[in-house]
């Protein structure tokens, strides 16, 4: 039986450049609704400011690298769920799926 999702339904934004929000103090992951309406949908990293120099310092490093996870977990998801439906069949397998994955998470 399939679960139904039960979280925000991607693609999800991580706005590294402010250009969703004026706000430099976090950094945020938004999902678009519309053309020019984004609904945020989690903070990372709260009290790292954008645009200010920090960025190098191990602890925004490390802040930035969470939030494009977070926001590549939907495309994740799906290309995991693409994997899943070779049925074992290693044979019938799409590894661009596979390679899908890995280009998520790298980005």
């Amino acid at each position: 039986m399939k679960e139904t999702q039960k979280h925000t339904p991607g693609p999800w934004i991580f706005d590294d450049d402010c250009a969703i929000t004026t706000d430099p103090w976090g950094l945020y992951i938004y999902k678009q609704s519309d053309e020019n309406e984004y609904t945020q949908i989690a903070e990372v990293g709260d009290g790292i400011q954008i645009g200010n120099g920090n960025e190098s310092e191990p602890y925004a490093v490390e802040a930035i690298a969470n939030a494009r996870l977070i926001a590549a977990a939907p495309e994740m998801k799906r290309c995991l769920e693409d994997m899943l439906n070779c049925d074992g069949d290693l044979d019938s397998m799409d590894f661009g799926a596979y390679r899908d994955v890995l280009n998520t998470i790298t980005r």
